[in-house]
């Protein structure tokens, strides 16, 4: 998954089991969720120092293939 915005641009190796979801927009949630797992784990954001916002449309937004 890439998370851009006008600061920068993440990459993150995303996992999801697919038989958990039902469909895209269950799968697309979860593959956000583990993204923002990740990048919590990153010692900027764990000291404070940086933080994360997200744009109220993400879920309109489409996945890459």
């Amino acid at each position: 998954m890439i998370l851009s915005t006008s600061k920068g641009t993440t990459h993150c190796v995303c996992h999801v089991p697919v038989s958990a979801y039902n469909d895209l927009e269950e799968m697309r949630t979860g593959l956000l969720q583990d993204a923002l797992r990740q990048i919590m784990r990153m010692p900027e954001y764990r000291r404070g120092t940086r933080r994360i916002t997200l744009e109220t449309d993400l879920q309109s937004m489409p996945l890459a293939a």
